[in-house]
């Protein structure tokens, strides 16, 4: 039952992320789901706008009992999650290794020097950020007026498109496995 719950969890994290992302669309964001990496490893999400590329690790946490003060809470310094009764750097260094090779790929796929910026999205809990340095968390209510005003690194629009038909090449093409 545990693995079920923590499954079911995952899954519905993913798609309140998915859902939250989908909405940057229409402001003229492109989105990707389930980018496949090299081997056995996916990119949660890609996000491709006029501020960058990100590349976003999103984590369902199931929040502890009621009498445990600001359950509800998860507290960032940009290098740690510190939830109500832990404290997890692993998300962090996924979404920073997860935002270098998508970087490192899409150089080499477009041609040009692509940067990427990791994010984490936490949906359900309410995110308190310690200090603005190291990688961002959100949760879906913070989501979309973070990529709306993210300073990020500026891409024109044919650079934007070069990136997103890579991704949707990527995402719509069977990886060879070597």
């Amino acid at each position: 039952m545990r693995r079920y719950r923590t499954l079911k969890l995952g899954y519905e994290a993913e798609a309140a992320a998915a859902e939250e992302l989908n909405r940057l669309m229409r402001h003229g964001y492109w989105v990707f789901h389930d980018v496949p990496g090299d081997k056995a490893f996916n990119i949660d999400h890609v996000v491709v706008g006029p501020n960058g590329v990100f590349a976003l690790e999103t984590k369902g946490r199931a929040k502890p009992g009621r009498d445990v003060k600001d359950g509800h809470v998860v507290r960032s310094d940009g290098q740690r999650l510190e939830f109500p009764t832990w404290t997890d750097t692993k998300p962090i260094e996924q979404a920073a290794r997860n935002a270098k090779w998508i970087a490192t790929w899409l150089t080499s796929a477009t041609g040009e020097p692509v940067r990427a910026t990791p994010v984490i999205f936490v949906p359900g809990w309410f995110v308190e950020r310690t200090s603005g340095n190291g990688v961002a968390v959100l949760n879906e209510k913070q989501c979309g007026s973070y990529f709306l005003k993210v300073a990020g690194n500026r891409l024109t629009d044919q650079q934007i498109n070069r990136i997103a038909h890579q991704l949707d090449h990527r995402c719509r093409e069977p990886i060879k496995q070597s």
